[in-house]
């Protein structure tokens, strides 16, 4: 990422110049945030100010306060009885000398910090968020792989008991009539005798050739 300047020659507009973002170039992380620019600019509402290009202070300010707010919140949460009390609580603290005077000393603290330490607390984070991602992820897959061969195996049971009970081979694609008639009663019994509802609701998501569609859906909300 490269810095953005404001070119005065060019009728005040912004430009890249081309330099790339260091963090060594920032005393603090409030340095970083009033020196460099979001890319928006306006008008100025004020007669012959020419045009104002945002900097990145007035979205750290705003990132600031929804911070300090989710952290009165807990804080306040963690000594209630009960939830419904802590937005009347945080209401009767709004302006109150005490916290407002807490609230600035902790937006300076956090100004203050270093930038190259805030970028590896960063990373760190990133790094630690994309882990648990990565595992969810594996968990998901694997809970689909066993969903899906628990469909796959129930639905060869249920075409078994058919033709035990029916005389008659599964078709390939069952239709409501033929479903109604003849599979409806043997997933009823089973879920009954035997607790496969689960079962039965995996063959409408991971058995879905076998099915019309109107039967996929009465399958996912199949009951006796």
């Amino acid at each position: 990422m490269t810095k953005t300047r404001v070119d005065y020659k060019s009728g005040e507009g912004l430009s890249d110049s081309g330099e790339w973002l260091e963090p060594t170039d920032y005393q603090s992380l409030a340095s970083f945030t009033e020196e460099e620019y979001t890319g928006v600019s306006f008008s100025s509402p004020l007669d012959g100010m020419g045009m104002v290009h945002e900097t990145y202070a007035e979205e750290m300010d705003a990132l600031l306060t929804e911070w300090m707010q989710e952290q009165k919140r807990e804080a306040i949460a963690d000594i209630v009885v009960t939830d419904q009390y802590v937005d009347d609580i945080l209401l009767e603290l709004e302006g109150n000398e005490l916290f407002s005077e807490l609230e600035e000393a902790l937006k300076a603290r956090v100004e203050s910090a270093d930038v190259s330490y805030l970028l590896k607390l960063g990373e760190r984070k990133v790094q630690e968020d994309l882990w648990v991602e990565l595992e969810e992820s594996e968990r998901q897959q694997e809970k689909e792989r066993q969903n899906k061969t628990l469909a796959g195996a129930y639905w060869n049971r249920v075409c078994n008991l058919h033709k035990l009970k029916d005389r008659r081979k599964m078709p390939e694609m069952v239709d409501e009539p033929y479903f109604d008639t003849y599979i409806a009663p043997l997933l009823k019994k089973d879920i009954i005798e035997n607790g496969k509802a689960k079962a039965v609701h995996l063959l409408g998501t991971y058995q879905p050739h076998s099915f019309s569609n109107a039967v996929v859906r009465k399958l996912k909300q199949f009951d006796v």
